[in-house]
């Protein structure tokens, strides 16, 4: 299976999606602990569970691109799911 494009374009690409990735999963706790500290000196209540729950609700649609990405990925690589077998274009040449 080869793809459409150029090797140092996909090279890139996933350096730059496994730098931000790392930069998210290291930022992501503080960050959120910062806001829970902010909310709790404006109005004087601790509401972790409240913070925890609107960057769940941001960040889960982001994670699910990743399949959409992928099987976008696949299509311009020329695999079609819904057949039984693939083109020759698609097969690995052994």
């Amino acid at each position: 299976m080869s793809l459409p494009i150029n090797y140092w374009i996909a090279a890139g690409t996933y350096i730059v999606t496994l730098i931000g990735y790392g930069f998210s999963s290291a930022i992501n706790n503080p960050i959120g602990d910062l806001v829970v500290d902010h909310i709790e000196l404006n109005t004087g209540k601790r509401q972790p569970g409240m913070v925890r729950g609107i960057m769940v609700i941001i960040l889960l649609p982001a994670a699910s691109l990743q399949p959409l990405i992928l099987s976008a990925m696949l299509s311009a690589a020329g695999y079609v799911g819904e057949t039984k077998s693939q083109t020759a274009f698609v097969l690995p040449s052994m």
